[in-house]
């Protein structure tokens, strides 16, 4: 049923507030838990505080039985975009979900220039928990001065909460002034937990909310005794003068069902590499030891040798689907700190591979194998490129086409590098279809030093 809320009060953004500082609290296995710590040893020199561009607003008092906006807080970051943050309190007797927020912009007069509808990180709250809110604002609201929002309706929810502990939080502020908080979710329970969402808020030594945001990197499903990494990352305001390292975690995590447990084998070893890019690599195999074809997705995890974790990173399968007994390259390459903060990468210490039950499924899709023709490859300072044909020979016409290019130390034998290119529109049974793989390589990149493969994979009606 849904009861929306009425006559909530705004909160509304009308105090500055000053440097954040640091209060160190221990983890604790809880639903809301505030893991304010000490940043891992060698994980920044300094860490920089942010200095918000607009107001925030103190916390107002807790309306009797409601769900309210308890705090909100806007700022531009270094692009000019406008960002506005908030925390939403449960302050009822039964849990709430679908929320929704109403966000108001006004400028220094107190005339609205924007009014939109958004929610909250967590779908669910059970009582007296917080959730925070991220809006981007698109629309051009350069004379924004006065940010204020409410909660405007929710639905009445049913849950089953389950308790996770959260371990090895690092806190970053990347060299772009955006803020990743890294950490390892724990089951220590004795039954599954799934993930609903997850979500971090950073303050300043006021307790004033400054920034917030939704998990990045997660996996969705924990059996007792597993964990995983988790990151997430908060665009930062456009001016950084000194340090910022009281944050909270935020878990919408309920009790679940067991799930079947899948045979699938990643590569014992992985290589890596920064590309011409300066962006992170970390390249393997995973296999399908299955009878059926598969939709998979992978998360990794970079720890340093306290096993606080420096960065998380997700992916899917080249193909939507993997078929029994058949391997795929994959490649880490969206990360965090690694990319975005010097010298993070020399904090990591082991990495991790995991595949994330929520999201790997048996896949209804089937794809055949069809064949490359006059494949070529140039190479220039960013990257190496592969075009050709696909030729469709598989005597079916074929949705879709993937091609996957692998390469492979000429010595070794190991993997070194891999990319993927789609092509999007049905292949007639013996016609063909162009396609462009591309894969961003190091600068000093030898083609001569490296053999490959071309594998064309076809998606069937």
């Amino acid at each position: 049923s849904s009861e929306p809320t009425q006559n909530q009060p705004e909160a509304e953004a009308t105090a500055e507030p000053t440097e954040p500082t640091q209060v160190p609290v221990e983890p604790t296995e809880a639903i809301i838990v505030q893991t304010t710590q000490e940043p891992a040893p060698g994980s920044s020199e300094e860490t920089p505080v942010v200095t918000p561009t607009d107001e925030s607003t103190p916390e107002i008092a807790a309306p009797e039985n409601s769900v309210y906006v308890k705090t909100v807080n806007g700022y531009r970051d270094d692009l000019g975009y406008l960002h506005v943050v908030g925390l939403v309190t449960n302050n009822t007797d039964q849990p709430v979900n679908n929320m929704e927020i109403e966000v108001n912009i006004k400028d220094s007069s107190g005339n609205t220039l924007l009014v939109e509808i958004t929610t909250t990180s967590l779908y669910t709250l059970a009582p007296g928990e917080t959730s925070p809110f991220s809006y981007w604002v698109s629309e051009d609201v350069s004379n924004a001065d006065r940010y204020s929002a409410s909660v405007v309706g929710q639905s009445t929810a049913e849950i089953e909460r389950a308790a996770l502990k959260i371990e090895g939080v690092m806190l970053t502020v990347d060299d772009l002034g955006d803020i990743h908080l890294t950490g390892k979710l724990v089951n220590n329970t004795v039954n599954p937990i799934q993930i609903e969402s997850l979500a971090a808020a950073t303050f300043d030594e006021n307790g004033n909310l400054f920034t917030a945001d939704s998990h990045s990197v997660i996996v969705r499903h924990l059996d007792p005794g597993e964990d995983c990494p988790f990151r997430v990352t908060m665009t930062g305001p456009a001016e950084i003068t000194g340090n910022i390292e009281e944050y909270e975690i935020y878990i919408d995590a309920i009790a679940a069902d067991p799930i079947e447990i899948f045979d699938f084998k990643t590569s014992d070893s992985h290589y890596y590499y920064f590309d011409a890019f300066d962006s992170f690599h970390l390249v393997g195999e995973v296999t399908n030891n299955n009878d059926e074809f598969f939709t998979i997705s992978l998360v990794a995890g970079i720890y340093d040798a306290d096993g606080n974790v420096v960065d998380a990173a997700t992916i899917d399968i080249p193909t939507f689907s993997i078929a029994p007994g058949e391997t795929l390259p994959y490649d880490f390459q969206y990360w965090g700190p690694v990319d975005y903060k010097t010298g993070a990468i020399d904090l990591g210490s082991n990495y991790y591979v995991q595949w994330d039950p929520y999201w790997t499924w048996a896949s209804s899709s089937e794809y055949v194998n069809l064949t490359t023709q006059n494949d070529i490859n140039s190479v220039d300072e960013f990257q190496v490129t592969f075009t050709g044909e696909v030729l469709n020979d598989s005597g079916d016409e074929v949705e879709s086409a993937t091609v996957v290019v692998s390469l492979f130390d000429s010595q070794s034998g190991e993997l070194v590098a891999t990319g993927y290119g789609a092509i999007y529109e049905p292949i007639n049974s013996n016609a063909s279809a162009a396609y462009e793989v591309w894969i961003n390589t190091p600068t000093d990149f030898d083609i001569e030093t490296v053999e490959y493969t071309i594998v064309a994979k076809g998606d069937l009606p």
